[in-house]
């Protein structure tokens, strides 16, 4: 199991949780801290938009 997360600058936070059946080498887990912040830098366009609203426009990345 690995996990990672981080508060956004609205003050929104975001999870993401994995499960593996096989043993994850050490150099594999290390990339990990890569994905963390990939992950932050994605999340950050939708930072403050309404995206799973009916109502709001769609949420376009720039």
């Amino acid at each position: 199991m690995f996990g990672f997360g981080a508060m956004l600058l609205s003050g929104n936070m975001f999870a993401v949780i994995g499960f593996s059946r096989v043993k994850v080498p050490r150099s594999t887990s290390e990339l990990f801290g890569q994905l963390a912040l990939s992950t932050k830098i994605v999340l950050v366009q939708f930072d403050g938009a309404r995206v799973f609203s009916e109502r709001a426009p769609a949420v376009t990345p720039p």
